[in-house]
């Protein structure tokens, strides 16, 4: 049964924001997405649309191909929220989106490159860095409890795993910025690699990975993988893991599938800035986000509000432990406090804490 929405609750969500303009271009491109209905669209990237049958019910269709770290704090809640009422008829999305919608009655993927593109402004919080937050039409599905127990049944059973994220690509279209040295990763795994069962993920679009959705952002060349099989042979690089799954029993696997099952068994994340320290504080457990530069650090001035305030909602039951660093030296830090002095491995811990000064401690939300 659908859920029956009183029109006066609709022109809050969406018609009451929409321009003759914005509707009409929306509609256009909607509808060439094959959606119906009263539309919202930002650009060419994301499209809103509600429906009244003829019973006079309410259903929502809904499409986005804006960069990924958007879509899952902006778009995905909100779209989340209108199943949850029961009205939610399909989604669309680029290549590799589909493992993130698995609550959609019906989802399909276009091929179609990511791209900068806010919320809907039908959303109550339509941009990640407004001054206040309203969570009424904004619930994350718990990605932790529809993956859990897969990731342990690829790679088996053994040490706990641990999940590192890294990139090197484009940003604001000059050199990369937000991204762990091969130096500081030597560190971090010679810390951590006896304890934990490491998977280290760090994206290359042009490897064409399958179910990989790129974005605008151009990959740069980085000699991590090579360096890391020849230096550090217990860390599992994500796309051997990857490949040897679909050469095996699993060919149809894709690149989001696994890594949402791998990250569904693990409770401690790194990661840097950008679409991967999102999808990881869907998780339980910490996460340590590596952040040098970026709107979610300084937009309007308000400071890590977006890491206090929204991260840690994205876990199972919006609970979640996050943390900011901002220098190599206080990454190493909390990696030390919070996976190996918290699990009684003191000697390791202090060896990391003397060489990183203790300027300050990392930012916790």
């Amino acid at each position: 049964m659908h859920w029956r929405v009183p029109l006066s609750w609709l022109a809050v969500l969406c018609l009451a924001r929409l321009q003759p303009s914005q509707a009409e271009l929306g509609g256009a491109m909607c509808h060439k997405l094959g959606l119906r209905g009263e539309c919202e669209v930002q650009q060419d990237c994301m499209c809103l649309c509600f429906h009244v049958t003829a019973d006079n019910s309410t259903l929502v269709d809904a499409a986005y191909f804006g960069e990924l770290g958007y879509e899952l704090i902006l778009f995905t809640p909100l779209v989340h929220f209108y199943h949850s009422r029961g009205i939610l008829r399909s989604t669309v999305g680029p290549a590799g989106s589909a493992p993130f919608y698995r609550f959609s009655p019906h989802h399909r993927e276009v091929d179609v490159q990511r791209h900068y593109c806010l919320g809907p402004y039908s959303n109550p919080s339509p941009h990640m860095y407004r001054r206040e937050w309203n969570f009424d039409a904004w619930i994350p599905p718990n990605l932790h409890e529809q993956y859990k127990g897969q990731g342990q049944a690829i790679l088996g059973d053994g040490k706990p795993l641990m999940i590192v994220h890294n990139k090197y690509n484009q940003e604001w279209g000059a050199a990369p910025t937000n991204f762990i040295s091969i130096s500081t990763l030597i560190a971090l795994f010679s810390m951590l690699k006896d304890r934990y069962r490491i998977v280290y993920i760090r994206p290359d679009p042009r490897q064409n990975l399958p179910g990989f959705g790129a974005d605008h952002n151009h990959a740069e060349d980085f000699d991590d993988h090579e360096h890391l099989r020849k230096h550090h042979p217990k860390v599992l690089l994500f796309q051997d893991i990857l490949q040897q799954q679909r050469n095996g029993t699993r060919p149809d696997l894709n690149y989001n599938e696994l890594q949402l099952m791998l990250h569904a068994d693990s409770e401690r994340f790194v990661s840097v800035l950008g679409g991967n320290s999102v999808i990881a504080s869907y998780f339980a457990g910490v996460n340590i986000i590596y952040a040098v530069k970026g709107s979610e650090l300084t937009g309007h001035g308000l400071k890590d509000r977006e890491f206090d305030l929204v991260y840690p909602r994205l876990g199972p039951n919006g609970k979640g432990t996050i943390l900011t660093v901002s220098t190599t030296q206080h990454l190493l830090q909390a990696a030390a406090n919070e996976f190996l002095q918290q699990q009684g491995d003191t000697e390791a811990g202090r060896t990391v804490l003397e060489a990183s000064h203790r300027t300050h401690k990392p930012h916790r939300s």
